[in-house]
Formats: structure tokens, sequence, C-alpha cells
């Protein structure tokens, strides 16, 4: 909200008589405007309360010299009420500005400029304590005003349409507060609106600069608030930008920017981009605010909360106890931020388990809100529904039912009946019925707050999600009310459990929301089209998307280099190229929502519903659908299993936990040491070599996850939906049978009983088989492998010698240890050196040259040694062939997030050539992989890690795996942890013999072939860590 403080210019307009221009008075009036200079710095600067005192000895002084009725004592009134609001004395601040609009109007007119600068200002103290109607009265009335004072597109105006915007936004009203702050903005931007010397050089000026923030970074807030993230995110990438170019450097209206945008991505679990910007932040108020100013406080608020959403309560507590003490010292002990500061501290009590200290906090926070606010005021709803969740904890389940409900009319009286706070309330009744164990009635309260979540995100949706923002835009619904139903659901009598069997399989997937299954639905959906004016609009589309990805991850590194090293004309241009994407993307929209107005349903399903897996499923499948609940302070959480086949429908809580699942996969995992040649950045973490691995635990494993469903799923292939306790597992790793010797061979691995594959969602299935066609292409195959890398020392020429299937075998010595590197990437463009430097693969080129082989390709069909290059793949998207290819092939290095120092996103090693450039710099990373054309049956990736997920998140997919499906591929090949080279030729070529098997059973055959060849072959390190993801069949 912008807040006006007037410059005290009255001195100009005030008329004394002779007699008081005597030399005391004179001296007087030198006192005021002293006074005011005073007064004005210091609520610059932050010391309102210095404001204040300044501000009240100029009112007193003033009436020694001029009558109360004077319009310069109005002014000086006005300043001091503002003084007063900024420290949180409400009741203080209301009648100096009241007095201060009548002496306006009287002294000046109704319809005067003063009158229209009053109404605003006590419009927007009467937002603050939650009194809005009056306060959009007032507004109203001041609009009006500068509207026929100074022109509907004066700054004066946009100043208004700002503080209305907000007032909207506080009421739930999100799309008047949108529109009107989409006027305020488009004022602001606009030279015409600018006065003096500014306006007259066709410049909106610094304060142009000033107002045009404050209105994006509301404007941003709307978006936000109704769940449309990718345009918030859009337009704070615009407003810093902006910011950048027209003031050149950080200042503090871009630091609340940078806090703001911190919180948005936060909540959409982009912890780590959320970080950069919000520490930026605290970083640029602190050089230009100093330490003890209330915007440091609130920006350190909001690093404290990340870090509480994050999970990492000791970094939180102390920045949420140094944002206190500021507030504290600024505004006194009850100001409504200082109630914001304890209504955070006791969220993260609550979070820790702390309830009775959180019950105590939050009363602090509930009292002094009571006391400055209005009744209703929504804060004051939010923090007593934080007591109650705390008195749910301390098992208080009458004070939380009585406070829950007490909120919820509150919100319901403010916003109407969906705001989501009102879902989070009736989420929060549901679990307090739930400790209760009267599982009916928070069933019900569930249901409700599923409802009203769902009303929302309908309304929010746009054609194809609004997916431009990319990382805001995947902020995951709340999974709180999904969870709680499930939870529910399963603690039903028996028949009524049954019958609600539809409704908790719908949540489960509600709790799951998958960014690799919105790219597989969306490739289906597009190959589903016959039109290719559809096909060609959908792919430009995607394709301008990932652009504006890779410009604005652009920007965050330029944003995070010191001012000196920013490179002005990179950031005008990926400006520039933003505003274009964005013109060309709602151009775009509008034409799909027009001509093809049924793709939106394809690209954007709907929880799917058992009957139709069942359709979807051919007789000899079985699909496990895992859903898990997120742990709290008081209980760790559930593992469900949905198994569906044809005829049968099963439902089961497993017994252990996510957590103790995910502690025991890890425990298999650590004991699958790789030797010799790996294909992957680094060598495996772990010391073992594979050949101590547990029989027994993998047994374990199996009767925790797999044998509830033993005899539905018999004589059935596996589709398996992994969640994240599970999703870093490959099944067939489990023994079905408890080991009777160590004998690896001898072993009941599941994979001798049945053939998995593996989906992103439950609705992927119904996009595959429903909606993608086959595929078209007509090249067998494509294979891509052997890069030439020359190790660490670069005198490795192995590589060299095997560009072709001529070429004589390559012996494969041991690869040197790499050694740790700083940066992968110099600037935009990965280090090339540093890519050369990894280990050479010659050994691939025998593995692509074989498949070629039983495959009736020629040479032609391999990109091999120099060919295997960005610039070479580039070119054949570019004219068409890559799309004609039916099965893709990359036997190269994988590099996963994090791995390597730098690494921004995972990538695919290729050729480095002598000098990077935008086309080729030796890495094809998965924004890189997104903007291809496929049209593949299926992609092969025998390189590590390139199934489980980036960042240990709920996705059971890779970055690299999401963006082929979006590219274009039906089924991916992928790996679990670092390839032995020799095994990875000889499972790809076997699994590529057998495809008239199907992909699935392809594989599966593959695998038993090295485990019933026993020895080292049989070690499941080696024979274990591919699986199929997308069609299996």
């Amino acid at each position: 909200m912008v807040r006006l403080f007037l410059s005290l210019t009255f001195l100009v307009v005030l008329c004394f008589g002779a007699p008081a221009r005597a030399a005391t008075g004179e001296e007087t009036i030198q006192r005021i405007i002293a006074l005011n200079a005073e007064a004005s710095t210091a609520f610059e600067t932050g010391d309102f309360a210095r404001a204040a005192e300044a501000g009240q000895q100029a009112a007193e002084l003033f009436l020694t010299v001029g009558p109360s009725s004077h319009f310069a004592y109005g002014n000086i009134l006005h300043n001091l009420g503002m003084a007063h609001e900024a420290l949180g004395n409400y009741a203080a601040a209301e009648p100096l500005l009241r007095r201060a609009l009548a002496i306006a109007e009287s002294s000046k007119g109704p319809d005067s400029e003063s009158a229209a600068n009053r109404l605003n200002s006590l419009g927007s103290l009467l937002i603050d304590t939650g009194e809005f109607r009056e306060a959009e009265q007032l507004l109203k009335r001041s609009l009006a005003l500068w509207e026929t004072l100074k022109g509907p597109a004066s700054r004066d105006a946009g100043r208004v349409l700002n503080n209305l915007g907000s007032l909207y936004r506080d009421m739930a009203r999100y799309d008047e507060a949108v529109a009107v702050l989409e006027r305020a903005t488009a004022i602001h931007s606009d030279p015409a609106s600018a006065e003096g010397a500014a306006g007259a050089a066709g410049l909106i000026g610094p304060e142009g600069f000033k107002l045009l923030g404050a209105a994006q970074n509301n404007l941003a807030l709307a978006q936000e608030d109704m769940g449309d993230y990718a345009a918030a995110e859009k337009t704070y990438n615009r407003a810093i930008a902006q910011r950048m170019l027209g003031i050149g450097g950080d200042g503090a209206e871009l630091a609340i920017t940078y806090a703001n945008f911190a919180s948005l991505l936060a909540n959409g679990g982009h912890f780590e981009d959320a970080e950069a910007y919000s520490k930026r932040a605290i970083e640029v108020l602190l050089k230009t605010r100093g330490a003890a100013h209330p915007e440091v406080a609130t920006a350190k608020n909001n690093l404290a909360g990340l870090y509480r959403l994050w999970g990492k309560p000791d970094l939180a507590f102390p920045l949420y106890r140094e944002a206190l003490a500021i507030r504290e010292t600024v505004f006194g002990p009850e100001h409504p931020d200082v109630a914001d500061s304890l209504n955070s501290l006791g969220l993260l009590a609550v979070a820790q388990g702390q309830g009775a200290e959180a019950v105590s906090i939050l009363n602090r926070a509930l009292s002094i809100r009571k006391k400055v606010l209005a009744p209703s005021h929504p804060s004051t709803a939010k923090t007593i529904g934080n007591l109650a969740a705390a008195e749910l904890q301390l098992k208080d389940f009458s004070g939380a039912d009585r406070h829950l409900t007490e909120a919820i009319a509150l919100l319901a009286q403010a916003y109407g009946p969906d705001h989501p706070g009102i879902a989070d309330g009736e989420s929060n009744l549901g679990y307090v019925h739930f400790a209760q164990q009267d599982w009916r009635a928070a069933a019900r309260h569930f249901e409700i707050a599923m409802d009203i979540l769902s009303r929302r995100t309908a309304t929010a949706a746009g054609v194809l999600g609004g997916e431009l923002g990319g990382k805001a835009a995947s902020a995951v619904l709340q999974a709180s009310p999904y969870a709680g139903a499930l939870r529910a659901y399963d603690r039903l009598p028996q028949d009524e459990r049954d019958a609600a069997l539809p409704k908790a399989f719908a949540a489960a997937q509600a709790m799951a929301t998958s960014s690799a299954g919105g790219s597989l639905s969306q490739m289906a959906a597009r190959q589903s089209q016959k039109d290719p004016a559809l096909t060609s609009l959908v792919r430009e589309r995607q394709d301008i998307t990932a652009e504006w990805r890779a410009a604005d991850d652009r920007m965050l590194a330029i944003i995070s280099l010191p001012i000196e090293q920013r490179d002005g004309n990179e950031t005008t241009a990926l400006q520039n190229r933003q505003r274009e994407i964005e013109t060309r993307v709602t151009a775009i929209d509008a034409a799909l929502l027009e001509k093809f107005p049924g793709y939106m349903e394809l690209a954007n399903p709907k929880p799917a519903g058992i009957a139709q897996m069942q359709a979807a499923l051919q007789p000899d499948e079985a699909a496990l659908i895992y859903a898990e609940t997120e742990p709290t302070a008081a209980d760790p959480g559930e593992l469900h299993l949905f198994v569906i086949t044809r005829k049968d429908t099963q439902w089961i809580r497993l017994a252990d936990s996510p957590a103790d699942i995910a502690q025991r996969v890890g425990h298999l995992r650590s004991l699958l040491g790789v030797g010799g040649i790996e294909r992957g950045a680094v060598a495996a973490e772990s010391e073992a070599d594979g050949q101590d691995f547990d029989l027994a635990a993998a047994h374990a494993l199996y009767l925790s996850l797999v044998a509830p469903a033993a005899k539905t799923i018999s004589g059935h292939a596996l589709i398996i939906v992994p969640s994240r306790a599970v999703s870093a597992l490959p099944f067939h790793l489990l023994v079905s049978e408890a080991p009777v010797s160590p004998d690896y061979a001898a072993a009941r691995w599941l994979v001798k009983d049945f053939a998995t594959s593996y989906l992103p969602s439950a609705t992927a299935l119904l996009s595959l088989r429903r909606d993608a066609r086959p595929s078209a292409a007509g090249r067998p195959y494509l294979g891509i492998g052997n890069p030439l890398l020359t190790g660490n020392d670069g005198q490795d020429r192995r590589a060299f010698a095997a560009q072709s299937c001529a070429s004589a075998p390559v012996q494969v010595a041991a690869a040197p240890t790499l050694q740790p590197a700083a940066s992968f990437f110099r600037g935009k463009y990965a280090d090339v050196a540093r890519v050369a430097s990894l280990p050479p693969l010659p050994e691939t080129t025998q593995e692509l040259c074989t498949v070629a082989r039983r495959l009736n390709a020629g040479p032609d069909n391999l990109l091999l040694g120099a060919d295997a290059s960005e610039g070479r793949l580039r070119a054949m998207d570019q004219s068409g062939d890559l799309a004609q290819a039916r099965i893709v092939h990359f036997a190269t290095h994988g590099l996963v997030t994090g791995e390597l120092g730098g690494l921004a996103e995972p990538a695919l090693v290729l050729t480095p050539p002598s000098e990077a450039s935008t086309g080729d710099d030796g890495l094809l990373t998965a924004s890189e992989v997104s903007g291809l054309h496929l049209d593949a049956a299926w992609v092969i990736l025998s390189a590590c890690n390139t199934a489980a997920g980036d960042k240990g998140n709920a996705e059971a997919l890779s970055g690299l795996a999401r963006s082929f499906f979006y590219a274009g591929a039906r089924a991916l090949l992928v790996s679990h942890w670092p390839v032995n080279s020799a095994v990875a030729v000889e499972l790809t070529t076997s699994a590529v013999d057998r495809l008239d098997l199907g992909r699935a059973e392809a594989l599966r055959q593959a695998m038993l072939q090295q485990i019933n060849a026993g020895g080292a072959r049989a070690v499941p390190a080696s024979w274990a860590p591919f699986v199929v993801i997308g069609e299996g069949r």
C-alpha cells in the first residue's frame, strides 16, 4: 500500500497580518519549519516515534501563531496522523486524519486537490483498521476527484487506485483488485503521467518508478491471492527488470519486490531460489535503510517464514526474534506488525510441537489485534485460527472448536464463503474431530475445505494452467484437507469406507500433483489432436514458454551479481524478449480457447476415477498407486496403497510410516556401490561394492510395500505410481521370498515374477491410453554417445579412437578420480573445459552400434564423437529429422542438479565445442531438452541418475525425464544410480532385442539374463538400476 507523507509546504500558504510577523512570530515559524523537516526525515528513515514527537511539537507551536482552522494546521495534523498510523496508534491517527480532512474541505473546498489527498490518506488508514466499507467510500470519492481535477490517467489517480487495489485484496475481491492495480500499473508506466522535468523528457522519473514498483507489488500479491502464481511471478520479474533498468542498481523499493517474490517462490516449494531473493532483499535494505528499519524486520520475518516452510526451524527462530525486536523498538509493544511477528513465532512453536508456548505467544498477538483492529478484521481471524491449532495440539478440543468456528465466521463476514482461509479453518476443524475419533464429522469438514479449494482452482485455471511463470506456477495444492479426508475415510465403518473409496482415491491424487504428470498429459493431448493448426499453436507455446523460463533463470543469475558486474544490455534484451513472449502467449491462449475449447480438458485432466482406470488397464495389468500424508509434530504420517486391476480394487493403509520406508529404501541403496567405469559426474558415495547387498532387508521392504496386495496382483504386469518415500526405489530390487542363501541368482527378485513400469500420476495412464497416438516416426533409431572427453589431465584420447562402428574395440580403463569443480558454469554458458575433463566413454560406441545393428539402422543413424554435439542435434531438430526417430538413445554422462557446483539443472553431456555459444556449450540441459521436437516411442537414457527426482521432493522423475516427456516421448528407459558401462551395453542391447514383447517385459527379460548368468552379473547393483517410465507395453 502506498503511504503518502506530504511534504509540509504549508508556509507557502500562510498569510499572517503584520503583527504576527514580529521577530517572535518569525522565530516560531522557522522552528515549525525545522520540526517539519525533522519529522519528514524521521518518517522516511523509519523513526516514526521521532516523526510523531516532532509533528506534535509543530502542531502545538502552530496554535501560538495561527488558528486551528487554518489549512496549514491541517497539513500538520495530517502528517502527525500518518506518523501515528505507522506506529500502529490507529486510535490516535484516525481523529487527526478526520480533522485534517475537515479542515481541507472547509478551507479549500470539498472538491479540491487537498480534499482528494486527505480522503486517500484516511481511506488508507481505514484499510489498516479493517473498516473496509467506509474505506472504499472514501477512496472512491478521492479517485473521482482526481479524475475530474487531473484526468483518469494522472499519477494522483494512480496512487488512489493502488490503495483501492490493496483494499480489494483485503476484502478478497481479487478480480476487482487485479483490474484496478493493472490500471495503476499502466498509469505509472506512462511518462505522460509524470510532471516536471521527467515528464518533459518523456520519462517516468524516480518517483514514477517508486509508484510503479508499489503498484506492481500489489498487483503480484493480488494475482497470488487468486492462485494465478504464474502471472504473479511474471509481474514480479517485470517489476525487478523495470526497476533495475529505470533507476540502476538496487534500492529499497526493489528490495521489497525481492522479498515478496521470495515469499511466492517459498510457498511454491522453490526454497533455494526464494532464499537467494530473500537474502538479497535483506542485504539491500540493510544498506539503504539501516539495521533498525521496520522494512528490514519485515524482510527478516519473511526469510524466517521461508525457513519454517523449508523445515529449518533453527534458522527461522533467531530471524523471527530479530524482526520482533526491531518492531518492538520502533513501534512499541502493541503495533499490528508486532502482532504479526508474534503470530509467526506462534506458528513456529506449533510446528515444533510446543503447544503451550504457542498458546501464550498467540494470545498476546490476539490481544494486540483485538485492541487496535476492527473486531471483524481478517488478521484477527487468522490469529484465532492459529490459536486453535495450538489448542488442538494440547488436546483442548472444545477451545479449538470454539476458536475455529469463530475464525471461520469472521473470515466469511470479511471475504465471503470461498476464501482459502475458510478452507484452512474447515480443514483444521476436520482435524479437531479426527483427534476425537469422530470420523464422519471430520470427513464432512475436510470435504467442505476440498470443495472450496476445488472451486478456487477451477476459477484460477488457465488454458494450460498458467504455467508461463515456471517456478511459482508449480505451487502444489494445499495437501492438508486431502490428507485429512483420506485418513478419515479410511477409519469409517467398513461399509462406509467402501462407499468412500472413489473420494479417497481422488483425495490421494490431489495430494500428489506432479509436474511430470502434467508434461505427459500435455504431450498426449497435443498428439491426440489431428488438426495441424492446434499442434502448431501448442508446440509454439511450449517452446516459447521454455525460452521464457530460461530468461527468468538468467535474470536471477544477474540479480545475484554485484551491481558493477551486471550486464545492462543483456538485462534489456532478456526483458524485451520476455515481453514479446508474454504477448504471444496471450494471443495463443485466446486462439486455443476460441478454436479448440476441448484441448484444455485434455491438457489439464481431472483426477482419474477408478472406473476410468479399470477401463484403461489391460486384463493382465495392475496399477499400484502409493499416496502418503505429511508428518506432523504429533503424527509420523501414513502411507496408503491403491491397487487397481480390470476386475478388482483394493485400498490398504500400510503399516509403516513414509519416513520409515524412506529410511529403509535409503539403506538398501547405500549397499549398491558401483565399481568400474561409471556414467555420471562423480563416483558413487557409498563405499560398498554391491557384494554385500541385504537380501533380508529387500524382503522386509517387499512385505511392507507389496505383499499386502500379492493376491490381487498375481499374474499381472505392474504399473507403479510411486509417492515420495518410494520414488528412489526400483521395485524389481525387492525380494518376494525369504532368502535361504546369499546366492543372488537364487533370490526370488520381484523381477522374476513381474514386469514393472512407472508413471508419475494416475491420470498419466489415462492420457497415454486415451489420448496419445502411436509414434508416426519412420526412422527406427537415433543413437547419440561417446562425446569427445579427455579426462582430468586432458590427455585421454580413447574417445577419439572410437568415433565409428568400424573402430577397433577400445580398452576400458579405470576412470580417474574427479576433482571438485568450483563452478560448472562460467557466466551463462557451461565451462567447456570442465565438461571436457569428464571421463571419456569410448565403450558407448560399441553399445550404440550394437543396438543400431539389431534394429537394422545404418551408421547414418548415429551421432558419435565429434558428431555427438548440441549443434548437430539442434540442426536435426530444426530440420525435422529428430522427430523422425522412433527410438532415441543417449549413451553418455548424466549430470544431476548439485552433483557439480554451479549446475542449476540436470543435463546430458555431449561433445564440448572449442568455445561456448548459445546453441552449443557441451551440456544438453533439461530446459533445452523440453524445447526439442520428438515423436519417439522410446527414449533411452543409459546414463546415471536420470530416474529419481532432482531435489528429493515428491516428484518421481528427474527434470531430464520430465523434459523428455514434454518434448514428445511416450516412454523412457532411465537409471536410478551410476551405471556400470559394460552392463549398460548388455542390458540396453538385450532389451532392444526383445522389444516385440513390450518395453517393460523386454527390460525384465534383459535383467533376468544378467541374473541367471550368476556371479558378478547377478549383483543387483549391476542389473537393477534401469526402469521404464511411461507406456510399458
